[in-house]
This record gives C-alpha cells, structure tokens and sequence, in this order.
C-alpha cells in the first residue's frame, strides 16, 4: 500500500548517502518484497536522482552514492537482507548517480564526472574522469548525454558516445548555484 509504506530491509552504509540508483539484470523479475501485511510490493523502477537499468549479468543490485564513502553497490536480491558486493572509492566524494545500462556516472563534485563500467557489479571500473568548470553536484544521463549539475558554473552538457572520452559540448551560466537536475 503505498500511502503505508513499511521498511522491510535496510543498510547501514559508511558515508553519508547521498542518493540511490537500481541496476536490473534483463528479463530478472523485480524482488518482492511481502510486508508482514501479506500484500505484495514491488521494488521501485526509479526514484528520485536515479535511473533504473539492466544490469548485464547477476541479480538486482542497489548503488548508492555514498558521499565520501564512494560508490557502494549492494545486492538487493533479498531485500530484507541487502548485501554489500562492492565499494568504489577512487573518488573523493560521490554527491549523485545515474545508470544506464551498465554505465554509471557519478557527480564527483570538484573532480567532475566520472564513468564507471558496472558490467561486473563486484568490480566497478573507472572509464574516464570528465573535469568540469565548478562542482559536479547531480547528472541525469540520456541516451549519449549526460547534463550535469555544476554548481556555481550552471548546467554543462556532456556527450558521452564514446565513454572513454567524453567531452563538454554545451553549458548554461546560470545567476544562481545549480544544485540538482530532474
């Protein structure tokens, strides 16, 4: 019943969580979650600063932008027991996420943005670091962009066909700090 929401799982992370994106296996059948009301939940498809995907191989996976924790990945194949399969830290602080496919880009505040390849959840690999005017602070990705909220240097606009080399094709000065995207 989604105007009595019930926690049935939850996971402590060691940040200070800044946002939550689902990667999906295809053709996996969403997790069920049954309250002990008896109704059945589906897990969300998508939710604030996230984007839902398929994740190439595995079970359903939860990714967490964990601030300067880094980029945590849990397996949320049993959602009343989530359990963490990765950790990626290479990056000082992980302030918002967005997936498609098994490409994740993280908004690493002063270091910009930074693609990751989550084909194996277990290993995230860096693709490329995309240095941005001001803070990276939230991405939405569509298709081959990625629009990039940049703090006190407005909205930058990244074309990422090739991954490994993204570049800024366009941006948006804006009067004031731009903190989120949706």
């Amino acid at each position: 019943n989604p105007l009595q929401p019930q926690e049935i799982g939850a996971w402590d992370t060691s940040g200070d969580a800044q946002a939550v994106g689902v990667l999906l296996k295809p053709g996996a059948v969403q997790p069920q979650a049954t309250p002990d009301s008896g109704s059945s939940m589906p897990l969300p498809d998508e939710t604030q600063s996230t984007a839902a995907a398929q994740a190439p191989a595995g079970q359903p996976f939860a990714l967490v932008a964990d601030g300067s924790g880094g980029l945590v990945v849990l397996d949320i194949s049993q959602p009343r027991q989530p359990s963490q399969t990765a950790v990626y830290e290479q990056l000082d602080f992980i302030q918002d996420i967005t997936v498609q496919g098994s490409v994740v880009a993280a908004a690493a505040r002063a270091r910009g943005v930074s693609l990751l390849d989550l084909n194996n959840p277990a290993k995230p690999v860096q693709i490329s670091l995309a240095n941005t005017p001001g803070e990276a602070r939230a991405v939405v990705m569509q298709g081959t962009l990625v629009y990039t909220a940049d703090f006190s240097r407005g909205l930058q606009i990244l074309e990422i066909s090739n991954p490994s080399q993204p570049g800024v094709i366009g941006f948006r000065d804006t009067p004031e700090k731009v903190l989120d995207l949706f």
